[in-house]
């Protein structure tokens, strides 16, 4: 999660807080940064706005052609239906609550029609370009400064068909076990060639093993990353993808249901980054080093974050996993 830009966002408030029933969002894929991590940075920034409004739900516009759905002519736009076709960021969207409608739209221009046509009704975000610089989803101070003028985030949920399937999937895989998210970031397109947070792998074994014969905790672990068989096969760890999690907003919903999360800096860890579930998550303190000072300086918290909420740039080490998860509320010592 990075900022390309030091400038912090100038938004104006007593604008935002005029009231509406909805928040529309532009999320506009032929800019810079727009991953699915900063789709639900995207995501808080609109649900704090639905606070400074008072409006209730969001509505969301995405560009249609971004997305490898048919291109609408410039200036278009229609609502979207799910068995028109999906990818992962279509799917994710429609699976928050909050989200009520997922508009397609030809191109920017297709964006300003539909927000012109909602006008009456609903906030449009992002607001016009401030400084002369465009909107970047690639930062979190649009949250930072959204939060410091409602005095709380609000985490996001899942629809209530999604909420049913993750809780049931956590009874029948875990029992009464507490369950932990992890996500060992493995993205080897890119080792080699930059100082990019992947995990080390045989630090994360040492510890989960050491963890086994320690706590009563079982890790889930979360993502399409290949993974070593020997964390696989260990006695406190289960793959979302083994027990049904074939998208990426399953593999998220699953996390949702998780007493905590552990791992590094990913689009995963977005999920409870913006919530209040307890988490440590480790970066390599040369991957985005300038721009992580400029996110949340020396501390190891975004300002938002609550007591149990650890951003850590630091090579990451057994023994300060373990030292950690000691301090975390969800860890028990094993009864063994």
């Amino acid at each position: 999660m990075a900022i390309k830009d030091k400038m912090a966002p100038q938004l104006n408030i007593n604008q935002l807080r005029q009231p509406y029933s909805q928040v529309l969002g532009w999320w506009d894929m032929s800019l810079p940064g727009t991953t699915l991590g900063t789709l639900l940075t995207f995501l808080a920034e609109c649900s704090l706005l639905t606070r400074l409004c008072n409006s209730t739900t969001i509505d969301l516009a995405v560009n249609a052609l971004s997305h490898g759905l048919p291109n609408l002519p410039d200036g278009k736009f229609r609502l979207w239906k799910s068995n028109q076709g999906q990818d992962s960021a279509l799917s994710l969207l429609n699976g928050i609550d909050i989200v009520k409608k997922i508009y397609l739209c030809g191109g920017t221009g297709g964006f300003e029609a539909l927000s012109k046509s909602l006008n009456n009704t609903h906030l449009s975000w992002p607001q016009p370009n401030r400084h002369g610089m465009p909107h970047t989803y690639d930062t979190t101070q649009y949250v930072q400064e959204l939060w410091r003028a409602t005095g709380r985030l609000k985490p996001l949920t899942f629809k209530a068909d999604l909420r049913a399937w993750s809780c049931h999937i956590i009874r029948k895989s875990f029992g009464n076990s507490t369950v932990v998210g992890l996500h060992l970031k493995q993205v080897k397109a890119y080792q080699g060639k930059s100082s990019i947070s992947l995990a080390n792998e045989s630090v994360w074994l040492e510890f989960l093993t050491v963890a086994a014969s320690q706590f009563d905790i079982q890790f889930l672990l979360l993502g399409d990353d290949p993974i070593s068989k020997d964390i696989q096969v260990l006695p406190n760890t289960i793959l979302a993808r083994n027990i049904g999690a074939d998208s990426f907003s399953k593999h998220l919903a699953l996390l949702s249901e998780c007493a905590g999360f552990m791992g590094m800096m990913s689009s995963i860890c977005n999920t409870v980054i913006f919530s209040d579930v307890p988490y440590i998550v480790f970066k390599n303190p040369d991957h985005h080093r300038q721009q992580m000072l400029a996110e949340i300086g020396s501390v190891e918290c975004y300002p938002f974050a609550t007591l149990y909420q650890k951003v850590i740039r630091e090579h990451e080490t057994s023994a300060r996993l373990l030292a950690e998860l000691k301090l975390m509320p969800f860890a028990k010592s094993s009864s063994r």
